[in-house]
């Protein structure tokens, strides 16, 4: 006599084998359709939207991003004024909205909250308790900045890189941002050219 168990476990076979060889029908499928979210197929894409799997592109993909430094190896600043860094080379600028010949400013046509960075590297004789500054400004107004006090006291002259770091949100027409510096001392000179810690960058983050 066949028992139930050996009636039924061929039964449970070829529907196994049917529906494996029906998932591997449909992998073509799979592979043309749209998906939301953030993964397919081992590609990030970002949290809004809908991507395809094939070519998934970041939801940021493309959005302006910029970094640019000053090619003159030594710019003289008068001491106790805050200056605008003349940042006039383009290391890339996606939007080519950065003016980098008569403003010095970054004006993003895509509005949204962009991360800034700009560090300066200052070098002068300084005495006690004298001060070397950065600040990001936005539309002229300053949005953040950081004070060094140094306690350098002498006759020679040092370099010291100051830096700031800013999330700005920008209304992607008249908004602009520049970096500004300020050092006590004698002679400060802002140093420059490629291989000086004396640069502006930034990139969009999100809407």
């Amino acid at each position: 006599m066949v028992s139930r168990v050996e009636r039924v476990l061929p039964v449970a076979i070829v529907a196994f084998i049917c529906a494996t060889l029906w998932l591997f029908s449909q992998v073509p499928n799979l592979r043309s359709q749209t998906f939301p979210g953030d993964f397919a197929f081992g590609q990030v894409c970002g949290n809004k939207g809908a991507s395809t799997v094939t070519g998934c592109t970041p939801v940021n993909s493309g959005q302006p991003n910029f970094q640019v430094q000053v090619t003159t190896a030594s710019t003289s600043i008068t001491a106790g004024v805050n200056t605008k860094i003349s940042f006039n080379n383009k290391v890339f600028d996606s939007g080519t909205y950065f003016d980098a010949v008569t403003n010095f400013r970054y004006t993003p046509l895509v509005a949204g909250k962009y991360f800034l960075n700009c560090s300066a590297q200052v070098n002068a004789t300084y005495a006690a308790n004298q001060a070397l500054s950065i600040q990001i400004q936005n539309n002229s107004a300053a949005t953040t900045g950081t004070l060094t006090t140094l306690s350098s006291v002498g006759t020679a002259a040092v370099t010291r890189v100051v830096e700031v770091s800013s999330i700005v949100i920008f209304n992607g027409s008249t908004d602009f941002v520049e970096c500004f510096a300020q050092s006590g001392g004698t002679t400060p000179t802002i140093i420059g050219a490629a291989t000086s810690n004396t640069a502006f960058g930034g990139f969009w983050i999100s809407p």
